[in-house]
């Protein structure tokens, strides 16, 4: 187990994170549908609903909300 946590590299994994979050809108109008749907599995992780009328959203990834009270 120690083998493999000195092989992950979390600075580069927290700095992809504070990438995502402080790009996502960019990240989302230049993205592929494939990308784009990735992206919506980050910030919505229970997904979107949707009643026959409207889009709704289920709670917002922690990250996300932490980056708006900011």
């Amino acid at each position: 187990m120690t083998r493999r946590l000195e092989a992950f590299d979390v600075e580069g994994v927290l700095g992809f994170a504070e990438h995502l979050v402080a790009n996502a809108g960019r990240l989302w109008v230049e993205g592929t549908l494939e990308q784009r749907q990735s992206l919506q599995r980050a910030v919505f992780p229970e997904g979107l609903t949707f009643d026959g009328k409207e889009v709704g959203t289920g709670p917002t990834c922690l990250a996300f909300i932490a980056v708006a009270g900011v």
